[in-house]
């Protein structure tokens, strides 16, 4: 399975991946396409529920377009908004953007 997700870096060195906690398609947000990837960060910057959350803009803005190359299954809560993977697991396709 090769999919596509959005994540940042940790200060313990894993990666947090963004994961959907509602609606039909709960858990890691998984795209099929880079561009997939790139519209759903815009999406997210440009969301009107953010705009007054100073520490969302800044998480939104370290999202990164990573690809997921594994076979298992990535493990996470119902509800949760992350889910950390080592950073072997994960190939990172652009640079570290600076505000």
């Amino acid at each position: 399975m090769s999919v596509y997700v959005l994540g940042w870096p940790q200060p313990n060195g894993k990666i947090a991946l963004l994961c959907r906690s509602g609606g039909v398609n709960q858990g890691p947000a998984f795209c099929q396409t880079r561009k997939e990837a790139m519209l759903l960060r815009t999406k997210l910057a440009n969301d009107p529920r953010g705009r007054n959350n100073k520490k969302a803009q800044e998480i939104i803005k370290r999202l990164l377009i990573y690809l997921y190359s594994g076979e298992e299954t990535i493990m996470w809560r119902p509800g949760d908004l992350w889910v950390y993977l080592d950073p072997k697991k994960l190939v990172l396709l652009e640079q570290t953007r600076l505000s």
